[in-house]
């Protein structure tokens, strides 16, 4: 068996500074969070990867996987 690590965010603000600090291999998303929806915590996790390529570059290609009550309205939009 494979011994996983996994980390949490109550929030998509604190989703996006987990992203950044721990530099996950996947990020599964809630679409509904409390304070930023999913769409956003994805933008600014690819707008980080842009800013600070040296720490957060590779957050450029995070693979995620979305899930909510909406999450196929955002797939057919953004093409995710």
């Amino acid at each position: 068996a494979n011994d996983y690590r996994y980390i949490t965010a109550q929030t998509g603000e604190s989703a996006v500074a987990e992203a950044a600090s721990r530099n996950p291999d996947l990020l599964l998303l809630d679409l509904g969070l409390p304070d930023i929806d999913g769409e956003e915590v994805i933008g600014k996790i690819r707008r980080l990867s842009l800013k600070d390529p040296g720490n957060c570059g590779e957050l450029r290609d995070l693979p995620y996987t979305v899930y909510g009550s909406w999450a196929r309205e955002l797939i057919r939009k953004e093409g995710l």
